[in-house]
């Protein structure tokens, strides 16, 4: 099993994409704050640094993220833990997304 199919590889690849979207925000509008919110608390303690990363392909990723807002210093990004009891609307929402991808993905098969 590669790092491609983990959950932590999913939350590092979401959390890259949405550093991407805020660094070009940011570019565009000035100075700008975010607060990311995960209920992976693993991936929070990564980006925060409280924990190694031993995967060398998500420590790649978090090389990205971290390079990607150094050379944005208007940006400030902090990442926070919600547990997911906390955050079922955001979870029902994401899991609507990926049952629709499913039977879209089921009919162009």
């Amino acid at each position: 099993m590669g790092p491609s199919l983990t959950n932590n590889y999913a939350e590092w690849s979401a959390l890259e994409e949405a550093v991407e979207a805020l660094v070009y925000l940011a570019g565009e509008y000035g100075g700008l704050e975010a607060e990311v919110r995960s209920d992976s608390e693993l991936v929070v303690r990564q980006f925060n640094r409280q924990y190694k990363i031993k995967e060398p392909t998500l420590q790649e990723i978090a090389w990205r993220v971290w390079e990607s807002l150094a050379m944005s210093p208007s940006l400030q990004v902090s990442v926070k833990h919600v547990p997911r009891e906390e955050n079922k609307e955001a979870d029902a929402a994401v899991n609507r997304e990926l049952d629709s991808y499913l039977e879209w993905f089921e009919t162009v098969k």
